[in-house]
């Protein structure tokens, strides 16, 4: 820092951007912090330093906001740390090797100091930035890509340091900003997590990802799937749910199996009326019955299928061949 005529430090300064804006807001959701215990004086603290802390994998990330800093004129460095124990919150974190950044003191970052923390304590402002590039650095720092056995897929951003009204505020607000809706749970009953699924995390997904570094792009990449629409109903699905959504594609197996009937059906139609509620029609004697839309039989011809699927018949994918033999025993 520099110093005027009587030897007292004068508080540097930069000219900030909207993309830098929105870098510090989303590295301030995550790993991100602001400093000002360094220059504290008398009449309080005269300018703050940004600190981000990540895993040595991270270097990658680190060097570009490093970039962004130095093309703005803010002095930074970085440094490497071993791998340690820290204490945050009453729990006892093992932290492996890391790599920090640390920028020098600005009055620019006492303002941000007092945006984010106006009583000592962490929060989300109500002006934070949420765009694209901001959503893409939570997501590098908090955030978590998850995929089931039954290929769900969900996105999860650990907002553990933050109030659970504070998280739900910033899940509704993206849900205002880009449609997307998730839900607000709470870790150990104590610290909120935030979470997308299916369509919504694919959306945020393609938000993000070309803002997304390459030691990060496993966070992104390599997802098998793709938006669709349901043959019935119109909805987007996943591709891997097949061409009719979690809601249609019993009512469309139906429609399926009586094509194997009458070749001129047209399926599409019918599994639409199946789906708005019509009495299903047992695949074997023709009745109507009331059931729920997808079961095939009604009560006796169900029966005489059972029987017989026990023996050692085997038709191959002819059911219609099936149909006939059972309809002979009955």
């Amino acid at each position: 820092m520099v110093r005027d005529l009587l030897g007292h430090l004068i508080p540097k300064s930069f000219n900030t951007s909207d993309e830098l804006r929105s870098i510090i807001d989303g590295l301030l959701l995550g790993d991100g912090s602001i400093n000002t215990k360094k220059y504290k004086s008398k009449s309080g603290p005269k300018s703050g330093t940004f600190i981000l802390r990540v895993k040595e994998t991270s270097f990658d990330w680190v060097m570009l906001v490093k970039s962004k800093f130095d093309q703005l004129g803010i002095k930074s460095n970085i440094r490497h740390n071993p791998a340690k124990k820290d204490i945050i919150q009453g729990r006892i974190i093992n932290r492996g090797p890391s790599v920090v950044l640390e920028t020098c003191g600005y009055t620019n970052f006492l303002n941000e100091y007092e945006r984010w923390y106006p009583n000592g304590t962490k929060i989300v402002p109500q002006d934070v930035c949420i765009d694209p590039v901001s959503l893409a650095h939570w997501y590098m720092g908090d955030g978590c890509l998850n995929i089931n056995k039954t290929d769900r897929l969900r996105i999860t951003f650990f907002t553990n340091g933050f109030t659970y009204e504070d998280v739900l505020e910033l899940k509704d607000r993206m849900n205002i900003v880009y449609g997307i809706s998730g839900s607000v749970q709470l870790q150990k009953k104590k610290f909120p997590i935030m979470n997308f699924t299916t369509r919504h995390a694919l959306i945020l997904l393609n938000i993000m990802r070309p803002h997304i570094v390459q030691c990060f792009r496993y966070k992104v990449d390599n997802i098998k799937y793709e938006m669709s629409n349901c043959v019935v109903c119109g909805i987007e699905l996943r591709k891997q749910y097949g061409i009719a959504c979690k809601n249609c594609h019993l009512s469309y197996q139906k429609a399926c199996n009586h094509n194997r009937r009458d070749n001129d059906i047209n399926i599409i139609e019918l599994a639409k009326e199946f789906r708005n509620g019509l009495k299903p029609v047992c695949l074997i004697c023709g009745l109507e019955f009331n059931n729920r839309i997808g079961v095939k039989y009604c009560f006796n011809c169900r029966n005489y299928v059972r029987k017989f699927n026990k023996t050692n018949i085997r038709f191959g994918d002819d059911r219609i061949g099936f149909f006939e033999f059972i309809r002979g025993k009955m």
